[in-house]
């Protein structure tokens, strides 16, 4: 059945139509059409519609710079045509009413078909009461014409104007668009296949030319006649005579000097032999140095090409190492930007013979399908005293300095040894002692115990420490340049330690030298202040500002870096949601400009955590085929940042206990993963090792350090019930050891894990169970949060 078509008299009151209701109407060639209901199932999505809403995309349907649309989306677009604009002519050019002239126009229709039965057709003039426009006699061959067409258009006609593909010629298309991307690509290799095979035919040929010659050469000099040396001409009839004395003078019998003879014979003719071969291959030699040995020349250009490919590696190993250094220390990295996505991939000799029992498909940027990176172990392909040495040259100055004033204090070189000669020895950090020392003695045990690795397994002892020393550090508050500041503002949020006094003095002195301030600096600076839990507005705002400023130089690993923070600070409601679409804009467009990346494990979990702030929907999928909820805010992003998100959850789930996996794209074959020990090491803490004796007093099934998504979880019960210890480390404390609120990073993970609906999550908090002094107390409330009672 036809539906009925509303009438506009003009494109105005279409326009006015438009802005009464709140529909998503078009025009296209005069026609109307509602795409209210085709909007959830726009490719484009509803943003893209609600911009051209209510205007005629007569210059915009087919644009293929503003639109990409198949040729038979005009037919999908006739199903929701709701009404037509009538084409009235002007008043202007008939110096009359424009009501007039269609009263006369209709008024004309039945006279012209009366007149056709019985005479041949005139035309002639109507008469009216009012003055009335006369119409040509073209316009009315077109409007007869245009009347016949509709009436003689059948329905079969109309359906074959609007037909609508199916799905099974929607999947041939798409297999015959395959078909020709495969051949042209199957014709590209084709025809660098032949290019190769003909240079190689035309080395071949100058090969064998060049030993042409040199028997032509050769065949010369042989047949020239040889110039005798005087001196060896002397020789020769010395030799002669004395041959000749012996076989006249000599008395004892010829079957005693035949064999003599003989030798000396042999050895004679073997001697002249090696001088004539000596003096054609000088003469040979002679004429060849004066020409150019291609082969040789080809041999230094390669050696000078491995000189350079054994230095690429060795910055390319520095830079590894810094990259290492900057996940451990919390700073970013400042090589990060150089380093982002032009890696190139390391010598074949670094790798290790594929694993079969390590396939991992990854996705390359190069082929449709999987393919199966390499594992290598860098560690013991590379030399042990060179990475020491890198180790020491990447990080940071300040870290250094303060680690080579501790090493002549104490007289221990190894920083790890140091580490622990603290950790065995508190009394170097007890209020005693500190008191006897320099603001600069202070600063170097802050800035080595709060900056070092190590620190994260310790645990809450060098926290206890680290607070000790600040509190007597507080008390000088001397003036620190850039650099020195931000340092000591990271170790405050890399033990989670809040001090208002020592923030204070430390953001005044900063605010006071903001011109001088560098963007990786700045990054710091939001980075403590999002850790902390600090809401301050100046310092995102500007940091905000540098980055839409910087945004050609700002690497991939930092931005995600700072778009995780302002997704948690968004959800938080501590930051403006319209600066984060912003940002998404800027990754959207790093993404699609590259084509290589590296995704070391602290991008493949910020990264992953970020698109989980976006897209909660996630957390509940597999990774092999994610999908985005229609009514997300951020689905016009998903499809650009689909792709890396699928790789950085292949690599976590990858990932082991005390094992981090890095992954390289690269241009050449095959794509490369490492896989190294991880410096954090899993010990079980004395609040986690209570509760595990509890579990197993209950006779619980249970697994340690269980990974959910990709996070891992400290005890599973029964199959049911994660179990997180919150120890001192998941809280910021003050400087007297009292809790002053959660971690804004331990609350993403219980918002992450809060979707999974199958498990019920229990949340230990340590200043909590500490209230329970007794084994019973333990257990009586452990049994309610299990539900055993």
């Amino acid at each position: 059945m036809s539906k009925h078509l509303q009438k506009f008299s003009s494109f105005q009151s279409f326009q006015k139509e438009q802005q009464a209701s709140n529909r998503l109407l078009y025009v296209y060639r005069n026609s109307v059409y509602d795409l209210t209901d085709f909007a959830d199932r726009h490719p484009g999505g509803r943003a893209a519609l609600n911009i051209y809403k209510g205007r005629d995309l007569e210059n915009i349907f087919f644009n293929s710079s503003i639109h990409k649309h198949s040729t038979h989306a005009l037919q999908v677009l006739q199903q929701y045509k709701c009404g037509i604009i009538e084409i009235k002519q002007q008043s202007s050019i008939f110096n009359s009413k424009s009501t007039n002239f269609t009263t006369s126009f209709v008024s004309k229709k039945p006279q012209i078909q009366n007149d056709t039965k019985t005479q041949p057709i005139k035309k002639t003039p109507l008469k009216s009461q009012s003055v009335k426009p006369k119409p040509s006699h073209n316009e009315d061959r077109l409007n007869q014409s245009m009347n016949n067409l509709n009436q003689s258009m059948t329905s079969s006609v109309k359906s074959h104007f609007l037909h609508i593909p199916s799905q099974m010629e929607i999947i041939q298309l798409q297999k015959q668009k395959q078909k020709q991307l495969i051949q042209t690509w199957k014709q590209t290799e084709i025809d660098e296949l032949k290019r190769q095979q003909a240079e190689v035919l035309k080395l071949q040929q100058e090969k064998n030319q060049m030993k042409d010659d040199r028997k032509v050469q050769s065949e010369i000099i042989s047949t020239q006649k040889k110039s005798i040396s005087p001196f060896y001409q002397a020789w020769l009839d010395k030799k002669k005579n004395q041959l000749n004395e012996t076989s006249t003078n000599n008395i004892l019998p010829s079957y005693l000097t035949q064999s003599n003879r003989q030798d000396d014979e042999s050895t004679f003719q073997n001697d002249t032999q090696n001088y004539q071969q000596k003096l054609s291959q000088s003469v040979i030699i002679q004429k060849q140095q004066k020409k150019v040995n291609p082969y040789y020349e080809e041999w230094k250009r390669k050696q000078a090409q491995k000189e350079h490919q054994n230095i690429q590696e060795q910055l390319q190993q520095s830079i590894i190492m810094e990259e290492n250094e900057s996940q451990l220390s919390g700073q970013p990295s400042s090589v990060n930007n150089s380093f982002q996505r032009s890696f190139s991939l390391i010598s074949q000799r670094t790798i290790v013979q594929e694993d079969p029992h390590l396939y991992v498909p990854v996705f390359s940027p190069k082929f449709i399908s999987p393919l199966k990176a390499k594992f290598y172990h860098p560690i013991s392909n590379l030399n042990l005293k060179q990475i020491l040495s890198n180790n020491n040259q990447m990080q940071n100055p300040i870290f250094n300095a303060a680690k080579a004033a501790l090493t002549k204090q104490l007289k221990i070189e190894d920083p790890i040894l140091m580490y622990k000669h603290f950790l065995k020895s508190p009394f170097l950090c007890s209020n005693e002692m500190l008191k006897k020392e320099t603001h600069q003695e202070l600063f170097n045990k802050i800035i080595f115990l709060g900056g070092f690795h190590e620190r994260r397994n310790c645990g809450v002892i060098i926290k206890e420490m680290i607070a000790n020393c600040f509190r007597q550090y507080r008390n000088f508050e001397p003036a620190l340049d850039i650099s020195n500041l931000v340092q000591l503002f990271l170790t405050l949020s890399n033990v989670l330690l809040y001090d208002d006094k020592l923030i204070c003095f430390i953001l005044n002195q900063l605010k006071s030298k903001q011109d001088q301030i560098q963007i990786k600096q700045l990054q710091s600076i939001s980075h403590c202040l999002y850790k902390l839990g600090i809401k301050d507005q100046f310092w995102p705002e500007l940091m905000h500002k540098n980055v839409i400023i910087c945004s050609q130089v700002f690497g991939i690993q930092d931005l995600v870096q700072h778009i995780h923070i302002a997704s948690n600070q968004v959800l938080l409601s501590d930051f403006q949601e319209e600066k984060l679409f912003q940002l998404l804009e800027i990754l959207q467009n790093k993404f699609m400009s590259s084509k290589k990346h590296i995704y070391l494990s602290k991008f493949q979990y910020q990264f992953t955590q970020l698109m989980f702030n976006l897209y909660p929907e996630l957390i509940m999928q597999k990774y092999d085929y994610p999908q985005c909820n229609k009514d997300n805010k951020y689905r016009a992003f998903f499809d650009y940042f689909c792709k890396d998100y699928q790789i950085c959850r292949m690599l976590l789930d990858r990932k082991e206990n005390n094992m981090t996996v890095d992954y390289f794209e690269n241009d050449n074959f095959p794509n490369l993963i490492r896989t190294k020990d991880d410096v954090i090491e899993k010990k079980i803490s004395s609040f986690e090792s209570n509760i595990e004796q509890l579990i197993k007093k209950l006779n619980l099934k249970y697994k340690y350090q269980q990974k959910v998504a990709i996070y891992e979880i400290d005890f599973f019960v029964e199959d049911k019930f994660l179990i997180n210890c919150n120890g001192p480390t998941h809280f910021i404390q003050n400087l007297d050891k009292e809790v002053l609120r959660k971690s804004p990073n331990w609350l993403m993970q219980q918002r992450h894990l809060k979707q999974l609906d199958n498990y019920q999550i229990i949340d230990l908090d340590f200043q909590i169970w500490d209230q329970y002094d007794t084994s019973d107390k333990y257990t009586k409330e452990f049994k309610k949060l299990l539900n055993l009672m």
